[in-house]
Order: structure tokens, then sequence, then C-alpha cells
């Protein structure tokens, strides 16, 4: 039976790793550009007051440490951080496989101590927690729960051994160091303190508990500011209890929603494992206070489950604004997930002597539970997915300074502000500006670009995509250059040789199905003043540099929303055959005097093809879901007979003016090959009478 523990652990754990490979990217994202990176250049001109400054609610000095050292010794792409959140959940492992040893102690309950200990340690890599295993910024919230742990587990043993003075002082280390994880480290020290009272460590130690406590909560609250939007935790309390209960109760319960996320009654059965976990630590909690002596590492564990239910009671009245299930967000699983654990050791505790009589039968059903949680760890493993390129495009944008809001907003929300702080992370080269493909672009904009071995290889524009601010536009094409399937730069450049423009190239060929020659495509921005006069690209690294087969792409995308009164768009008679764009757009828009003809029909999985004969100067509108991966137009064979569509969740209009194409008119075909999640194509023509 350990053996199978062992390989369903493993299994777990691998589960767990895979995803952090499958999804990492070193682009920061979110909280990383003003938490990270803009910390970083402020404490680097030796701003001291950084390391102790609020983000947000919080004060995340450690977080910070580990922030400092990912950009200066590992070169800022967030690997060492995502590296150091797995190894700090291993170490939750081995200090609830020593929680086991200590309550269960005896010889003869060695391999259950075992199975318990393998089970607990795949738990903690649960995926329901995603958010914060791959995301580098998420150091915090391990840490946050993590010390807490320590300390309380350390202030246990200093009573048990009272002789040894060093386990009090690291008990007081470690309450201290949470303040500096989380909002939520501030209450450590006072419940350090209650759990202190019950076990008896002595008047001398509780005072200096106390007063560390005291000291503590005064320095994390000298020159706090409570954050904007942040309202009364008591008022929203005593306004919607029962609205916090819920939340509170799904905040507990949520790695079974995750686990029976498959299941129509997911929220319920999170609502009632939240239910069993309160009801079974106030039962324990009671028993353990009228025991005498009373005992001392179910009083830790209880004082941590404690702790948990405070995190889970403020961040469910925090987050109640957001909606009623907003609490189930994966970065809120892990204390959950750790509660959980807790909860398993002090059942092993509870049964002691039952697992002593019967220990195959009462690890049999542990033992399903473990089997079940890696069928869906294996079910959830993420498949390997374009994000890294699409924060890469973010970051070019970012690298460039363009006013691509769109793009941008899938890193950052606040666009200006991460505009400021790119600027400055880019002169000073640091972090994924310090990397290829990026470094020094924005520098290098508007030199002369190298001669390189033109006529190396092919490249074409497929269409520009008007951005009405800044000084860019975004333009996409296609190169015969194959460098395998890393992200690579390509230089646009102009008619009299100058740089105008910066793309990333990658290879598109797997998503576009049998018969189709992808080459390999980039996407990136120009100047809107080189857009008017393109001339050659070169891949930066690469011998390849080519004059553009066509100085103006197929088509250009302009954001419009229909109708537009003019006689440019296409009819309906343009359309001459369908083969499976027999829905709409995914919002079942109607529009006067326009007819909408789309892939999705019954869902996302729907599929087809549309053919159209158009004119030059002709318009379509176009629109998709936020995935594209499998949404292509069709002009001819080869590289050059195909382009890719954008991605366009509002209304665009497509605009074919390209100087290739035929004068007496051409044919084009929309292809939607998608089966993914957000994969749907629709266009919009006049409704000809």
């Amino acid at each position: 039976m350990l053996g199978a523990f062992c390989f369903l652990s493993a299994l777990v754990v691998a589960c767990a790793v895979v995803g952090g490979v499958r999804t990492y990217s070193p682009v920061p994202y979110w909280d990383m550009w003003n938490g990270y990176l803009d910390f970083y250049l402020k404490a680097s001109q030796s701003d001291v007051s950084m390391w102790w400054a609020q983000h947000n609610e919080h004060r995340i000095l450690w977080s910070r440490l580990l922030f400092w050292l990912d950009i200066r010794w590992f070169g800022g792409v967030s690997a060492f951080l995502i590296f150091v959140n797995y190894i700090l959940v291993g170490i939750a492992g081995i200090v609830f496989s020593r929680l086991l040893a200590w309550s269960l102690p005896e010889p003869t309950m060695r391999p259950v101590r075992w199975a318990i200990s393998l089970f607990l340690f795949g738990w903690l890599f649960l995926w329901s927690q995603s958010e914060n295993f791959t995301w580098g910024f998420q150091s915090q919230f391990f840490l946050a729960q993590l010390f807490p742990l320590c300390a309380l587990v350390a202030l246990y043993r200093s009573a048990e051994e009272p002789g040894r003075l060093g386990l009090f002082l690291l008990a007081c280390l470690l309450g201290a160091a949470s303040l500096g994880s989380m909002a939520n480290g501030v209450i450590v020290l006072p419940l350090m303190v209650l759990c202190g009272g019950m076990l008896r460590i002595g008047r001398a130690r509780l005072l200096s508990l106390l007063v560390l406590a005291i000291g503590g909560g005064l320095l994390y609250f000298h020159n706090y500011s409570s954050p904007p939007g942040n309202g009364s935790l008591l008022a929203t309390l005593l306004a919607n209890p029962a609205g916090v209960s819920r939340s509170l109760l799904l905040y507990l319960g949520s790695p079974f929603f995750f686990l029976m996320r498959k299941s129509s009654h997911s929220v319920q059965i999170a609502l009632g494992a939240g239910v069993v976990l309160v009801v079974a630590s106030l039962m324990w909690g009671i028993a353990a206070i009228r025991r005498r002596p009373m005992p001392g590492l179910r009083l830790a564990l209880l004082s941590y489950l404690l702790f948990i239910g405070g995190t889970a009671l403020a961040t469910a009245i925090g987050r109640l604004q957001f909606g009623p299930d907003q609490i189930l967000s994966s970065r809120y699983s892990t204390p959950a997930v750790m509660a959980w654990a807790v909860f398993f050791v002090l059942l092993a505790d509870s049964m002691r002597s039952r697992l002593t009589r019967r220990p195959i039968a009462w690890l049999l059903p542990l033992l399903a539970l473990h089997v079940y949680v890696a069928v869906v760890q294996v079910r959830n493993v993420p498949g390997v997915s374009d994000t890294d390129y699409r924060r890469h495009l973010a970051a070019l944008a970012l690298e460039l300074g363009a006013r691509d809001d769109g793009r941008i907003a899938t890193v950052f929300p606040y666009i200006d502000w991460v505009l400021d702080i790119a600027a400055d992370a880019s002169r000073a080269q640091a972090s994924i500006f310090d990397r290829p493909p990026l470094r020094g672009v924005r520098a290098m904009m508007g030199a002369p670009a190298d001669s390189g071995n033109a006529g190396a290889c092919s490249a074409g524009i497929d269409y520009v995509y008007h951005l009405d601010g800044g000084d860019f536009h975004r333009i996409a094409g296609w190169v015969s250059d194959d460098h395998g399937s890393a992200v690579q730069g390509v230089w646009i450049i102009d008619q009299s040789g100058k740089r105008v423009g910066y793309a990333l190239a990658f290879n598109q060929a797997a998503s576009l199905g049998k018969g189709v020659d992808a080459g390999r495509r980039f996407d990136g921005y120009v100047t809107k003043e080189g857009a008017a006069v393109l001339g050659a690209i070169q891949v930066a690294g690469s011998a390849c540099a080519a004059k553009l087969e066509s100085p103006s792409p197929w088509f250009t995308v302009i954001p419009s929303q229909p109708p537009v009164s003019t006689d440019v768009v296409a009819g309906s008679a343009a359309i001459l055959a369908n083969d499976g764009w027999t829905g709409s757009d995914y919002q079942r828009t109607a529009i006067d005097g326009m007819q909408v003809v789309g892939s999705h029909h019954h869902g996302d999985d729907d599929s087809g093809t549309l053919k159209l004969k158009l004119k030059p100067g002709e318009s379509v509108f176009y629109r998709s879901g936020p995935v594209m991966r499998s949404q292509f137009l069709q002009f001819g064979q080869g590289p050059r007979g195909w382009a890719m569509l954008p991605a366009a969740e509002n209304w665009v209009r497509l605009e074919f003016q390209g100087a290739a194409l035929p004068a007496e008119g051409f044919e084009v075909t929309f292809t939607d090959a998608g089966k993914g999640f957000g994969e749907w194509s629709a266009i919009a023509v006049r409704a000809n009478k």
C-alpha cells in the first residue's frame, strides 16, 4: 500500500511541475509590473523605504527579497521565483511529516505515518493553486501560510522542551517574520500569545510574546494607509452576514470545488466541505480545552486553523463586492489546502487508537481519495498554449511605447502606469527588457538596418492593424526562415533602409491543419509613417533578409462598428460558398441592414469555411473570440497564399486594398479550424435586397 501512496504522490507532484513548465512565461504579469519590477528599479536607486512599503494592504518584505535576487542574480525571468514557489510547498510537506511523527510517535504506526505523509505531500501540490504555482509574484501566498504554521509548531515544541530557549526564540522569529509576508501575518503574534497561554509556556515568555505582538502591530500599521476601494470590514459583515458566511465556507471548501468542478453541484460540495472543516475544528477545540493536561500539538494546530479562519473571513469580506463566487479564485486556494492538511493530521491524531487496531481499514478510504486527487490532477494538467507568445507581444508594445491598450491590458490593467514602468525598465535593461528578443529594440528604432544576406529568404506582410492612439500600428506577416519554435525578433525596414518596426516571429504551422504551408508568422508594430513605405524585413540574429514581395499588405484592419453607410462594404451577394458558417457571432448580434454570418452555431468547437468574391477596396466587418490559433484567410497556395486573422473581440473592418490583389476581383476564403475555447469567427456584410 505504501508503494501506491508513493506513486500517487509522485504523480500529483509531477503534474504540478509539468503545469508550471507549460504555462511558464518570463514576461512580468499583473502585480509584477509595479510590485516586482517597479520596486526593483526604485530600490536600486537607494530608496530603502520600498522594502517595507505597502503593496495594497500587504507588506511583502520577504517576497521583495526574492524579487531582488531574481532580477539581480537570475536574469529577472521569474524562473527562480517559480522554483521557490515549489520549494516552499515541498518544505510545507516536510513540516507536515514531522507533525505526524509527533502525533503518531509509536513505532508500530510508522507505516501509517508514511502513508498519510505521502498523501499530504501530494495534497499540498493540488493544482487548485495553479495561479500561485505558476506566477512568480505569489511566493508571499506560500510564505504567509508557512511562517505561521512553523511559528506555532515551534511554540508547541518550546512548551514540550522548556529548557531549549532556542525553540522559543525561533517561534518568536517566525512569528515576527509573518508580518513581512502578507496582511494576515499581523494576527500571528496575538494568536501565539493566546496559544502560549494555553500551553503554559511561562510568564516571562508569555510577556515577551505580548510585547512582540504589540510592537509588531505598531510597526505594521505605522504610516499605513487603507488602499482605495477597501471598505470597512465590520460594515460589510453587518450589511451582508449571509453573503460573508457563504463566501467564508466557499473559501474553506475551495479545494473540493476544484476536485468536483465537473459536477453541477461543485459549489454546494465546497460549501459542505467548509461546514465540515468549521464544525470539526470547533469540536476538536472544545475537546482540547476540556482535556487536562491540554494537548499541546492539537492546540497549536487548532490555533493555526483559527489563523486560516481569520484569513478566510477577511478575504471573504474584502472580495464580496466582486461577486459571490470570486472567492473561488485559484490564488485563494492555498490557505484552504493548508487548512485541510491540518485537518487530516488532527483527524489521524483523534483516530490514533483505531489506526493502531485496524490501519488498513482506515487507510483504504484515504488511498481512494488519493487516487481521485491524482486522476483530477492529471486531467487538469494544462496543454501547451500561446500564452507566452501573447505576453511577449504585450511586452513588445511596452518596449516600443506602442499605445496598444487591448494587448497591454492582458499583462497589466493600468496602461499609462505600466508604460511609464516599462520605459524605466527598458532604459535600465531590467528583467524581460534585458534579454532577447526585446533587448535594445527601443534604442535601435529609426537606425539604418544592416544589409544582411538579402535574398536568403522570402517574406510578406499580411495586414496592418490601425491603432487609434500613439505612433504605432500593429503589423503581421510571414517569413520563410525556419528558426524552430522559439520567439525571435524581426525588423521591419522601410524603403530607405531605416528600421521602422519590430515584430516577433513564431511557428504557427501546427495549428492550421493539413495542406496549409504555414511558414513562420510574425506579429508586432510599425510606425504609422513607416507603414506607408514598407520595404523589407530582417530576422534578428539570422542571415534572413528579404525584400517584401509586395510593398502593401493584403488588407488593413480598422477598428469600426457596423453599420457603415458606404458602398465599400461588400454585400451578401459576395458570398460564393458556405461550409459550416451556419451560425453567427457568440453574441448573436443583429445589425440593421447587415447580415451576420459566423462559425459559432453550437459552441466553440464549430468550424468551417466561407468563400467570398471581392474587389480591391471592398471591406467586410469581422469579429472573433478571444483565442486565435486556427483562424485564417486563404488567397491561394503556399506561404503567400494565406494570412492569419487578427483577434478581434469587438467588430473591426477588414479593408482589402493590397497592390497584389487582381483589379478584376479575387476570391478569399475565411477558415475557422479552431476547436478550443474562444475560437470562433464571424463576418458582417451588407444585406442585399
